[in-house]
């Protein structure tokens, strides 16, 4: 469960350099059944990526490699049973492992 106190420091990120990534999903247990969250994840990432040619190409690059993990964390680790999920990508916060 996340605290205010981390809502808090995650309203306060802010970077004019590199682009923060947020992702939300909604899972629905009818989602949960064949793990179609997956699916749903792929194509909210598209959507929201669909219009990166306007950065930079260390950004795309920045934003590529953060969606991937995201979608990698969605395909291995995520376990579903969460009713939704939000994830925050900020490339100079976090180590690349």
């Amino acid at each position: 469960m996340i605290t205010l106190k981390q809502i808090d420091a995650l309203m306060d990120i802010s970077s004019e350099e590199h682009r923060i990534i947020s992702f939300y999903i909604g899972i629905l247990p009818v989602l949960l059944i064949q793990k179609k969250y997956r699916v749903l994840a792929k194509d909210i990432v598209k959507s929201g990526t669909k219009n990166i040619s306007r950065f930079t190409e260390e950004q795309r690059e920045s934003i590529k490699k953060d969606t991937d993990k995201i979608l990698q964390y969605i395909n291995y680790d995520f376990d579903g049973k969460a009713k939704g999920l939000a994830i925050f990508s900020d490339p100079m916060r976090f180590d690349d492992n």
